[in-house]
């Protein structure tokens, strides 16, 4: 019989594309937020339990 053996030779092309994927997938470091931004967050959590609490008293009501 004979022996089948892997082999693997490195390719830096091959390095990059797998860095590519690889950057998909980490997570990037958030930059500090703005305050508008903080603000706009801070707004949508507000309203977010009221919109529900809305549409599941519309939907009981109907």
């Amino acid at each position: 019989m004979s022996e089948d053996k892997f082999t693997y030779s490195y390719s830096p092309a091959k390095s990059s594309v797998a860095d590519r994927i690889a950057a998909k997938y980490i997570s990037v470091p958030k930059k500090p937020d703005s305050d508008l931004a903080r603000l706009k967050r801070l707004d949508r959590k507000a309203e977010l339990p009221g919109t529900f609490a809305g549409i599941a008293v519309g939907l009981t009501v109907f």
